[in-house]
Parts: structure tokens; sequence; C-alpha cells
């Protein structure tokens, strides 16, 4: 399966055309309300509502929610109710834990440290050249 560099764009319609304060923007900012309290990322999935398997969970939490944080900004909430917002939300979770059922963060690249090409290696020969002789020791 080839690892894919960018998240999919989810299906949420035309871009938003203006970043100033929109009903989508102070959706974002009533989430992030919501939310505050949050730690864990089995408190995100139970606040709503998406089920998931804990062993998927635990080897990919931090990669799910940056995923999900991803989603949000690509496909802000819509600004209409309280049911509205958590429903979008629920659905951006639950679409971004299943990027993660049957991939693994290094074939998802969320964090930039799994984007990094081969050009970023360093070879041990390369490290053994940059230490001090063995045999110039004092």
């Amino acid at each position: 399966m080839p690892a894919r560099i960018d998240p999919p764009a989810p299906d949420c319609g035309p871009p938003l055309r203006a970043p100033a304060a929109t009903g989508a923007s102070l959706a974002l900012e009533r989430l992030a309300v919501r939310t505050r309290e949050l730690s864990a990322a089995e408190d995100f999935f139970q606040h709503f509502g998406v089920p998931f398997a804990p062993a998927v969970l635990h080897r990919c939490r931090l990669h799910v929610l940056k995923r999900f944080h991803q989603y949000l900004h690509a496909c802000p909430p819509p600004a209409g109710d309280e049911a509205a917002l958590h429903a979008h939300a629920h659905a951006l979770l639950a679409r971004a834990y299943a990027d993660f059922v049957d991939s693994t963060p290094q074939e998802e690249k969320v964090f930039a440290v799994f984007s990094a090409g081969a050009e970023q290696r360093v070879s041990l020969s390369t490290v053994r050249a940059t230490l001090p002789s063995h045999n110039q020791r004092s």
C-alpha cells in the first residue's frame, strides 16, 4: 500500500473564500471551548461518541488527534446549532481514526518526522568520522 503524504481532503463542499470571522470560524471557537477540558484521546472519542479499539488508539493516539485537527481546518464545522457542530466533529474524528485502523503512523505521515526522506539519514561511518580517535586519548 503506497503511503499518502497529505491527508485526503474531506468532502465538505467548496472551500471557504474569506478567512475573516465567519460562522465557520466561530463554530471552531465554540468547538475549542467545548473540548478544552478533554485531555486524553479517549476523552475525545467518548465526548463525540466515536467507537474505537483501544489497541489502535494506543499505538497512534497523537496521530489520530493531529489528523482530526487537520480535517477540522480543511472542513470547518457548519455555523449551525450545537447538534450540527457535534455531528460534524463526530464524523471528522471517526474519519481520522479510520485512517489509522488499517495503516500505520509511518504510512500516513501526519508528523514531519515521518516525511523526512533518505537525504536526512546519516551513516554510522559518517558519525564515526566526527568522533575523536580512540588512539588520541590522554
